[in-house]
C-alpha cells in the first residue's frame, strides 16, 4: 500500500461520549485569554474599538459570555459560552479562554448550531495579532500577565500566515506549516526563532469538510493525507501552546476519543419538503453518472473512497500542487521526524497528485462547494456554465441566505473582481481569478438536461 498504515492505540476503546464532553470542555490548546482579561475587553466599550476586537472574535457585538447557542453537557465555566470557545485551566492554574474544535468544525443553519459541520462564515482575514497586541494594558495581575504573554508569542507568531482573502475560507493547513516550524522535531520544545523557514503568506485556501464524512472516508484531507488514523492530526491545533513531548502526548488518549465522536456524528437531515418521485428519479440519474465516485447510498449502499486525477476531475489544482509540491514536503519531513520521536511511528503523510470525492451525505448543508468553497449552489456544481465568476458571499446561514431551490448560498452577482472591491468590505467578493479560488472543472453534470439536474439536486437532499 502507498500509505502507512498507522496501528491502532494500546489503550482501551474509545468513547466518543467521552470525546465530545472533552471537546466541548477541555483546555487542549493549551493557552488563551485570561477570563478576567477577555471580558475587561469585550464588556467594556471603552477599553477596546470593537474593530480591534474584531480581529480575533468577529462576532464582537456578541455576548459571548452568555450566548444564544447552548451546547449540551457543557460544564459550569462553558454553559453559557458561545460554541466556538472553551473557557479551561492552564497548567499555571488560571482560567483562560480560547478558540475550541469547533471554531472550524461547527456552524449554525437558521440558528441551529450543527457540530461537525465545517464552519462557511469566520473571517481570517484580519490580523489577529491586532488584538494580542492590546491585551498587556488589560492584564492588571502578575498572573495574568504570564497567561497574556504565552497566549501573545502564539498568536504573534501564526498571525502573518492565517490571513486569508475572503471570509469563509480556512487558512489550517498553513497554521499547521507556521507551527511546525516553530519547534525542535526532536523533542517538540517551542523556538524562538524559527527553525525551518515559515511557510508563504499566500497559501491555498480551503473549505472545511463535515466530520460525519469521517466515519466512510479513510483520507482526512482532499489529497488523500493521512489516511486511515486522524487523532493525531486533529490534535495537531494544539502544538500553539504546548511546550514539549509529554504535554502533546498527554493529548493523545483524549483525541483518540475525539476522532471516535467524529466518527460518530451523522449528517443532519434536510429541513424542507422533498418531493419524492422526482428524488427518486433523480437517485437514477445519480447512480448512472455519479456514483463511480461519490458512491451509492441506502441501505445496500457503498463508497469507493477515490482519489480523483486532476487530469480528470479538472478543479482548481492549487491546492493539491501545494501538498505535493518540494516546499511543503520539508514542513512533513520536519513532521515526520517530530512524529517519530513523539509516538515511536510516523503521522503517514503521502498526498496524491488529485482530489478525494467525498461521500455526500448532508450535502445540503455544506454549500458553497469544491475543496475551496469557489462554487455557492448545487445547481452551479452539475452546470458549470453557471458558476459566478465574482459573487458576494452572505456571512450568515440564516433561512433568508439559504437557496432551497439550488440548494446552497444566496449570492449576489458581481462585475468586478477583489482588487476592484472596496477595501473594508471586499472579504465579502469570492474572486475565482485569485489563485488557488478557481471554480473549474468538474463538468460532470453538463451533459445533463434540466430536468435531470433538478432531479438530482432533489434526490440529493435524501441524503
Amino acid at each position: 500500500m502507498w500509505w502507512e498504515a498507522l496501528p491502532t492505540l494500546a489503550q482501551e476503546k474509545p468513547d466518543a461520549a467521552r470525546g465530545y464532553s472533552y471537546l466541548v470542555n477541555g483546555g487542549y490548546v493549551g493557552c488563551g485569554v485570561p477570563v478576567t482579561v477577555m471580558k475587561r475587553a469585550v464588556l467594556s466599550k471603552s477599553l477596546v474599538p470593537a474593530s480591534v476586537i474584531a480581529t480575533f472574535i468577529p462576532m464582537a457585538g456578541e455576548d459571548i459570555f452568555n450566548s444564544g447557542t447552548q451546547l449540551p453537557e457543557r460544564n459550569s465555566d462553558n454553559a453559557l459560552l458561545i460554541p466556538s470557545m472553551n473557557i479551561f485551566e492552564t497548567k499555571r492554574g488560571n482560567k483562560v479562554i480560547n478558540f475550541n474544535c469547533l471554531s472550524c468544525h461547527g456552524e449554525s443553519i437558521d440558528g441551529n448550531f450543527i457540530v461537525g459541520l465545517g464552519n462557511r462564515t469566520r473571517d481570517f482575514t484580519q490580523e489577529i495579532s491586532r488584538f494580542a497586541k492590546v491585551l498587556p494594558l488589560l492584564a492588571w495581575t502578575a498572573e495574568e500577565r504570564e497567561e497574556v504573554r504565552a497566549f501573545q508569542r502564539a498568536t504573534e507568531t501564526i498571525s502573518p500566515y492565517i490571513q486569508t482573502n475572503t471570509v469563509g475560507v480556512n487558512p489550517a493547513i498553513n497554521l499547521t506549516y507556521a507551527l511546525f516550524s516553530q519547534r525542535h522535531a526532536e523533542d517538540y520544545t517551542w523556538s524562538e526563532t524559527p527553525t525551518l523557514e515559515p511557510p508563504a503568506t499566500i497559501f491555498p485556501p480551503v473549505d472545511v469538510p463535515p466530520w460525519w464524512r469521517m466515519g466512510r472516508k479513510s483520507s482526512m484531507f482532499y489529497s488523500g493525507e493521512f489516511r486511515h488514523s486522524h487523532h493525531r492530526i486533529m490534535m495537531l491545533a494544539s502544538t500553539l501552546c504546548v511546550e514539549n513531548q509529554k504535554e502533546m502526548r498527554a493529548l493523545e488518549k483524549p483525541f483518540y476519543d475525539v476522532e471516535a465522536f467524529g466518527k460518530s456524528l451523522r449528517a443532519p437531515r434536510y429541513p424542507a419538503p422533498i418531493v419524492r418521485e422526482t428524488a427518486e428519479r433523480g437517485r437514477l440519474v445519480f447512480n448512472q453518472n455519479c456514483s463511480s465516485c461519490h458512491g451509492t447510498y441506502g441501505e445496500n449502499g457503498s463508497y469507493p473512497d477515490r482519489i480523483v486525477p486532476i487530469e480528470v476531475v479538472g478543479t482548481d489544482p492549487w491546492l493539491m500542487e501545494h501538498q505535493t509540491g518540494i516546499e511543503t514536503q520539508r514542513f512533513w519531513e520536519s513532521g515526520e521526524e517530530a512524529s517519530q520521536a513523539l509516538y515511536g511511528e510516523k503521522f503517514g503523510f503521502h498526498a496524491l497528485r488529485g482530489y478525494s470525492a467525498p461521500p455526500l451525505d448532508g450535502i445540503w448543508s455544506t454549500a458553497p462547494f469544491f475543496h475551496n468553497g469557489s462554487v455557492p449552489n448545487l445547481e452551479a456544481v452539475l452546470n458549470s456554465s453557471s458558476r459566478p465568476t465574482y459573487w458576494w458571499k452572505s456571512n450568515t446561514h440564516q433561512s433568508q441566505d439559504y437557496d432551497v431551490a439550488q440548494v446552497g448560498v444566496k449570492f449576489e452577482l458581481l462585475n468586478y473582481g477583489y482588487y476592484q472591491g472596496f477595501p473594508f468590505t471586499r472579504r465579502y467578493i469570492y474572486d475565482t481569478t485569485l489563485p488557488g479560488y478557481g471554480n473549474q472543472g468538474h463538468t460532470f453534470g453538463d451533459h445533463l438536461t434540466h430536468d435531470e439536474r433538478s432531479a438530482v439536486i432533489e434526490y440529493l437532499k435524501t441524503l
